[in-house]
């Protein structure tokens, strides 16, 4: 399978990334064929998700409207998602030096409902 070409092969793929997961660790060698089946089906996946589950650029409303919530949160400090990362404090999302991390957009997304 050089790539998934539909959500059923999505599907079976990410289910076998989970079943390979315990089966992985960072003991685990290279050339072992879980840890090898493991890095190709997480690439296919990883690729699929990128197409068709995409999110996207955040428009200008909408990274306004985050980093207005991340200040009233957090205040002019470190993104809660990336350590060592200053880009809600110092206006970096907007130069595009930090992007607005998916978690934190799924953590803001629960504030708002």
């Amino acid at each position: 399978m050089m790539r998934i070409e539909n959500e059923a092969q999505y599907k079976w793929a990410l289910a076998k990334v989970e079943a390979l997961l315990p089966l992985v660790d960072d003991q685990t060698s290279l050339d072992d064929p879980n840890s090898i089946e493991l890095e190709l089906l997480s690439n296919l996946v990883a690729d699929y998700s990128d197409i068709h589950f995409a999110i996207g650029e955040p428009t200008l409303v909408e990274a306004i409207k985050q980093h207005r919530y991340i200040t009233l949160i957090f205040g002019n400090t470190h993104c809660p998602c990336r350590p060592g990362c200053f880009g809600f404090g110092n206006n970096d999302v907007f130069n595009r030096i930090c992007k607005i991390s998916l978690c934190f957009t799924a953590y803001l997304r629960n504030i708002e409902t």
